[in-house]
This record gives C-alpha cells, structure tokens and sequence, in this order.
C-alpha cells in the first residue's frame, strides 16, 4: 500500500486505528451501514454463510493493572486508573511519529506529549503523589493509599506503645511487630478503657506494635473519612458510625473498607439531676417538673440570673460562639442560648449546664422549646465536670448534660432525666437547630460500634 499511494491507481485496503501508518500513507476510513448493539449477531467468520451487513464498531481500549500494584505501589496505580489519552492527542502523536511521517521516534513522541500537557499529567499524578508534604500540618493535601485519594489531612499526635500489665504476657507469645496497628483514643472514660484493653491485648498476647493515635481533639463522626484515610486502624467505641450514615452507607455498605460490629453495651446522652434533689421532690427526674422555673428554683436549683458562666471560663468564654452556630445567644446571652419562653425575662428560667455545642447539637434545645421547659442552656465545654462536682454538695445544684457510660455520673451521683420515651422514627425533625427543630422524645441508646479498617483483615 505504501508503494502504490503515489501510483495512478490506489488500493482499497484492511487497517485499523490507532496507528501511524494510517497518516503516512494519508487514509480516510470507508463508511459502511452504522454499527448498532447487536447487529454484527450473524457474524459466524465465514464469508460465504455470515448475515452481517453493518460497519465494525468502535472497541474501547483498555488499561490492565495487576491488583499486585494496587496493594504495593497504590500511587502508581492512582495515576493509570486516572491516565487518558484522547483520540485527537493520539491521532496528533501518530503524525508526528517517524512511522507516520513525522520525524520523531516512540520515546521523543511520548516526552514531548508530557511536556506539552503539563495540566492534564497533573491531574493524573498530582503533587501530593509527586512532591508529597515531608511532614504533613492539618490541612495539608495528602495522598491515602486506602482510599486512592489526596485529602485534607488530620494529623493527631501519635505515640508508640509501651504500656504492659503485669503478669499478662505469657512465654512462647508469638512477634507480629512488623506489622503496625494505630488505635485511636478520645477523651471520654469508657472509650479510653475499652481502647486500652484493645491495646494490650494487640500489644502483649497478640505480639503488634501498637501506636496510639490521639484523636481527643478531632469529631467522632469523622470516622470513615479518618479510617479509610489511614489516620488509625481501630476506633473500638464508636457513637456514630450508623446504619443510617452516610459514612456507613459509603465506607461499609458499599466500599467494604471498613467493618462496623456491636461492641457490647450502649450509650445513651440525657440531661441529668443530682439523685438527692429527688430526696426533696420525687418529680425532680420528670421533663415536666422544669416546666415551672419558680418550683424547681425553691426546690434549689440554680437560675440563669445566678450564673456564672463568663468568670468560670475567663478568656475561653463562649464556648457557644455564633460564627460556629448561628443559633448562640449574644449580648446577655452571650455564650448561652435561650428558648422562647424565656426570652422575655431569662433570669427568672433555671439554667442547664450544658458541655460544648459539637455534643448531640440541638438535640436537648429542642427538647426544652418544644416541651415548655423554663430553662436556658449554658456551654462550658469540657470544663463542665469540675463545674458540677464543685456544686454537688451545695445547697442549690444545676441540671447538667452529659452521657452515659461515664464514671462522672457516679462521682457526682446523677439520676437521668425522663423525657417523653422514645420510639423508633421519633427523632426524625432533629435537624440539629434549637429554633427550628421538632424533636419532642427523649434521646434513644445507641449500641456503640467497634470500627476496623479492612487493611487490619488483610494485613
């Protein structure tokens, strides 16, 4: 074909595309009737009997990458599962080949393509693979080879293991240390007892290094994005990893990244009284008894016009900041927020010691607006406990969120508060608002998780 395409007379010719020789000898491809699913069903490969009277189709070609790059270079196979190359870029490169007719060999084709399209190539090796950060800051934009993605990182502070339980550790344990597993820890009592029986046992029976991922000052509710991240392997007591999450739906449901199981007991968040206060009136654990401010104020608990919120949390103060949820109270009411019915005189409403707005926001707002209680909600962020327990043995005390299972509650000697009970579907208005949620149940246990990175499985 190449000596005849000068000739007077041309060929009709067999090829196929992508391919230079196309361009060299300077073909245009023959038309036949339009390919449509299913019309080359009588091609049997035999001319004389086939029924076929359509064009070939187009065949979309193909990247094939062995699962063994995945696993131990995941960057390089972030880049080809990214990798495109158009018809236009390729055709352009075929004329620019020496096959083709141009002047350039396989390699300088290549290399001159990457130059020329330093955009594009970022896009499928971008700088967080190529000049990843050499000590990653929160914020940072960080290549997780579990999820095939450059995120936002987070980085907690992380420590070796090295505690031991005497006695525990028997002779003959085998050595795993090779293979490392991060545990995350947060900053409630029962999560950090569960995760240390996690990390002896890994540590001392089982024989892995175990690091600690300080993850106290990160949000709960980050876990499948942390996880599949590989910020930590285990988070062993989970409040909000939820069939009906969506980070359950992305991670476990359909990723089958990370595997969620019941760890064994629930957990349950509610307002909550001191138990000798039901001593002076048994209705002092009812919702309904602090629909009356004036009662439960002779009875002695503390009102809004007797706190002392600003002077306890000094240069902390607010903790409810209304750049973070519009919902704050300001001027009096800075670092507070108040229902309706307290609106027009709040000093005369009880206050509730609230902890800081992250935990179950709105929930308990919308409890006291919905249900007529006379009280307005104080933030004092964590420093809550030593609040409550300085007033426990006061002659008037404060109504007090918090959740169980904590120890705080038997040091202070708390009984729970009722609300209306609740059912399944109750809590559906909860949209997290004090103005303008309609949750009027109370809040429902929650069978706490075990969470586990798929990596732990595999490795």
């Amino acid at each position: 074909v190449t000596a005849l395409k000068e000739g007077a007379k041309a060929p009709l010719f067999h090829w196929w595309e992508p391919d230079p020789f196309l361009q060299k000898v300077g073909a245009v491809r023959i038309s036949f009737p339009d390919h449509k699913l299913g019309c080359d069903a009588g091609n049997n490969q035999d001319p004389d009997t086939g029924t076929l009277a359509c064009d070939y189709g187009d065949a979309p070609l193909q990247k094939i990458v062995s699962e063994r790059v995945k696993q131990n270079a995941p960057e390089a196979f972030y880049f080809l599962a990214q990798l495109r190359v158009f018809a236009t870029e390729m055709n352009e490169m075929l004329s620019s080949h020496l096959d083709g007719g141009g002047s350039s060999d396989s390699f300088t084709v290549a290399c001159n393509f990457i130059k020329a399209n330093v955009e594009k190539i970022q896009s499928f090796a971008p700088d967080c693979i190529v000049r990843p950060p050499t000590t990653p800051m929160t914020g940072d934009l960080v290549f997780h080879p579990a999820s095939l993605k450059c995120e936002n990182v987070t980085v907690f502070p992380t420590e070796v293991s090295t505690v031991t339980c005497p006695g525990l550790k028997p002779a003959g344990t085998m050595d795993r240390s090779e293979t490392t597993i991060r545990v995350a820890k947060r900053d409630w009592i029962s999560h950090e007892i569960v995760s240390v029986i996690a990390e002896l046992i890994l540590k001392e029976l089982l024989g892995y290094k175990v690091v600690i991922v300080d993850a106290s000052g990160g949000s709960d509710s980050a876990w499948g994005q942390e996880i599949d991240a590989g910020v930590y392997d285990v988070d062993v007591e989970s409040w909000c990893a939820l069939e009906s999450g969506e980070s359950y739906r992305k991670y476990v449901s359909r990723d089958q990244s990370i595997h969620v199981a019941p760890l064994g007991y629930s957990g349950r968040a509610g307002l909550w009284t001191l138990t000798k206060m039901l001593d002076k009136d048994p209705l002092a654990d009812y919702f309904a008894f602090f629909t009356n401010a004036a009662r439960a104020s002779t009875l002695g608990y503390l009102t809004f016009g007797e706190s002392t919120l600003p002077a306890f949390l000094g240069s902390e103060w607010p903790a409810c900041k209304t750049e973070e949820y519009a919902w704050c109270g300001n001027g009096t009411l800075t670092g507070y927020w108040a229902p309706p019915q307290c609106l027009p005189d709040p000093t005369s409403c009880i206050e509730i010691f609230m902890s800081a707005p992250k935990d179950n926001t709105g929930y308990f707002e919308q409890l006291t607006r919905n249900l007529g209680l006379q009280a307005v909600h104080g933030y004092y962020d964590r420093g809550m406990r030593d609040k409550v327990f300085a007033l426990k043995d006061a002659a008037r005390t404060p109504v007090f969120y918090w959740w169980e299972p904590d120890p705080f509650l038997q040091k202070v000697d708390a009984a729970r508060i009722s609300f209306p009970d609740y059912s399944f579907g109750c809590d559906a208005g909860n949209n997290h608002d004090p103005e303008t949620g309609t949750v009027a149940c109370d809040y429902g246990e929650t069978s706490l998780q075990k969470i586990i990175s798929e990596r732990v499985n595999k490795q």
